[in-house]
């Protein structure tokens, strides 16, 4: 069995969350190893996760995280980013 890709889920509404995990949990591929609501627990869960996927509402509450998109590509090169609207 190959291991599962990790994902981090930035969604600032929980039902849109929820529902968001439960199918990406529900893949063979993926699996959800943490969760943000507000842009500033994004970098702290990427040091912690190494993520190998986000899936990125661009409209949490805090700093533009679309302005902050390549400074974690920097810093976490093999990141790939999945906007949400």
């Amino acid at each position: 069995m190959t291991q599962k890709k990790t994902v981090i889920l930035v969604e600032d509404h929980a039902v849109t969350r929820v529902g968001v995990k439960h199918v990406v949990n529900s893949s063979n591929d993926f699996e959800v190893v943490g969760e943000a609501e507000h842009a500033s627990q994004i970098e702290p869960l990427l040091k912690d996760k190494n993520p190998d996927f986000m899936l990125l509402d661009l409209r949490v509450p805090g700093e533009n995280v679309l302005n902050m998109v390549k400074d974690w590509k920097k810093s976490f090169p093999n990141l790939k980013v999945v906007t949400l609207t």
